[in-house]
């Protein structure tokens, strides 16, 4: 296994001698959060979990004690464990109100009562009383094939809403969204919904920039989430990721020292994205911890004009037929 989490032990210890309360009222929002439209702030970068393996556990706890704060799962067990970021926040030592968890509804769940229920199970999983942001993990069944049992889609995503709603009136989620929404489907929410969208979470990467959705995100102060920025929905089993390993990409990085993947998350984040990258690796969750504002070496690269304008230019390349290529 190529973890190596031999630090967490110190961490931990630290952890629990720093343990502190709730966060205080704030005018701004604290440096790297976004404040959404119901006043509650969240993290603009986070650690995702999805495809850990069974003996990669230990990395939501070790990119917690390295400072990341919004930790990102689902219940869809096919890629996730809620359970295990239980574990990881039961033993870091920090208080809950300090986190930011997110979750999501797998679609086999969607119908009012049933997605009830599917939350309740969550909340036990994460041994938890509420969860800060709960999202809708995509519209339906029909892109799961095969993860979603023949009868199980009962209900429709207007009816999962309404159980969003619901828990967010009752103060077990802080705050609702969606995620793998096209523009039509978010209308289509938008105009029954009584509690609006806070977070839409969509794959977007160089390759991918999803700019409908975003553009319809800001025009209504919606935090727009990626997940899979770094390319991954392109990599191939055992094969290399065309996206890092884009010339332009290479090109820019090398010019500012630094690596492929935080050249790409630094561009994300100047194009107002939120982001969620995940990795196994204690040497890689170190080097994503450069992007939190607290970091001792925090990267302060800012890409110029015609930089930004190199990544905008990526925008509908075909990543799998460039991974053919590598």
């Amino acid at each position: 296994m190529l973890v190596h989490f031999s630090v967490v032990a110190l961490f931990l210890f630290a952890a629990k001698l720093s343990r502190v309360g709730g966060q205080s009222d704030h005018a701004e929002p604290k440096e790297g959060n976004f404040r959404l439209q119901n006043g509650v702030e969240m993290p603009l970068v986070g650690f995702g979990t999805a495809g850990l393996g069974d003996g990669e556990q230990l990395a939501p706890l070790y990119a917690i004690l390295k400072g990341f704060r919004h930790i990102d799962t689902a219940q869809a067990t096919e890629w996730y464990n809620e359970a295990a970021i239980a574990q990881s926040v039961d033993e870091c030592g920090m208080a809950r109100e300090k986190l930011f968890l997110v979750t999501k509804v797998h679609p086999r769940y969607f119908g009012y009562e049933r997605t009830l229920r599917s939350f309740n199970h969550s909340l036990a999983a994460l041994r938890t009383s509420y969860v800060d942001l709960l999202l809708l993990h995509t519209s339906d069944c029909s892109d799961w094939t095969g993860l979603c049992e023949k009868d199980s889609s009962r209900g429709t995503f207007f009816d999962a809403w309404r159980a969003l709603e619901s828990l967010y009136q009752k103060g077990q989620v802080k705050a609702i969204g969606v995620s793998n929404f096209n523009v039509e489907q978010l209308e289509a929410l938008s105009s029954t919904a009584v509690v609006p969208i806070h977070v839409v979470q969509n794959h977007m990467d160089p390759f991918k920039q999803d700019r409908e959705v975003r553009a319809w995100c800001q025009a209504r102060g919606v935090l727009y989430t990626g997940y899979s920025t770094l390319g991954t929905q392109w990599r191939p089993p055992g094969g290399q990721n065309p996206v890092l390993n884009h010339p332009v990409i290479q090109t820019l990085a090398q010019r500012h020292g630094v690596s492929p993947a935080l050249l790409v998350l630094v561009w994300a984040r100047q194009e107002g994205v939120a982001v969620i990258p995940r990795s196994s690796e204690a040497k890689h969750i170190d080097e994503l911890a450069r992007l939190l504002p607290k970091a001792k070496d925090r990267v302060q690269l800012v890409l110029s004009e015609d930089e930004m304008k190199q990544m905008q230019a990526l925008d509908g390349v075909d990543g799998s037929n460039l991974r053919d290529e590598l």
